[in-house]
């Protein structure tokens, strides 16, 4: 067997894939798409999803090249600033999605909601929140994805290690049932410290701020390339 480094093999992977991103300046997404850019080029297409469009632009202005007119843009990157808890914004993206490139390959889902207190303490909307963010558009790409693109997928997102958080236990819900149904899911577990860390408020200049390190980043796709279900970091 040829042994080659993270690297290269997490080229030799994703080379002419399609990948979906969905919360694209999450801290880990914006920098695993960044990463991918850069090693691939055009040789990758990324798909970002956002709910905020100056965020989902400023990701877009990262991985575009600035020579290329939009209809060469189209060819190795799609961008949609909608809501995943509405499955009407999901669904119609999905819908162009299929008649642009027909096929996702790898689905990184990090649009998610966090409150780390006890259940006294939550108030009844974030606890909506919760189900909204954390279900609701995961579930919301899972039918698109049936519905539209019908072929197999890959998907990859996290959870905290911390089990006394009803956060924990609301992702791990959907993550269960998926991997019952079929679903090829690998789950990044987050430490307490950095899952705080990266559920900060999100700023143009937190944007800035990297929260994870390269090594990290080719670990978390390494493995999840080689279909490890739990990745820890």
């Amino acid at each position: 067997m040829l042994f080659i480094n993270k690297r290269d093999f997490i080229k030799s992977k994703l080379k002419n894939k399609t990948v979906l991103f969905v919360n694209c300046y999450h801290p880990i997404a914006k920098e695993i798409i960044f990463f991918l850019s850069n090693l691939l080029k055009k040789e990758i297409r990324i798909i970002i999803i956002g709910k905020n469009p100056a965020y989902v632009s400023l990701i877009e202005s990262k991985v575009i090249d600035k020579n290329d007119y939009r209809n060469e843009r189209k060819k190795y990157v799609l961008s949609y600033d909608i809501d995943s808890r509405n499955y009407l914004h999901v669904k119609k993206a999905f819908k162009q999605i299929k008649e642009e490139w027909g096929k996702i390959d790898f689905i990184f889902h990090f649009d998610d909601y966090f409150f780390d207190k006890p259940i006294e303490e939550i108030p009844i909307v974030n606890f909506k929140y919760l189900y909204q963010w954390n279900q609701l558009t995961f579930f919301n790409i899972l039918k698109a994805h049936q519905l539209f693109i019908q072929t197999p997928v890959r998907i990859l997102t996290h959870n905290t290690e911390n089990k006394k958080t009803l956060y924990h236990y609301i992702k791990n819900t959907l993550i269960d049932y998926s991997k019952q149904n079929y679903q090829n899911i690998s789950t990044i577990i987050l430490k307490d410290s950095m899952f705080l860390q990266i559920h900060k408020k999100i700023t143009k200049q937190f944007l800035k701020v990297s929260v994870i390190d390269q090594n990290q980043i080719e670990r978390i796709l390494y493995d999840f390339l080689r279909n490890k279900t739990t990745i820890y970091l």
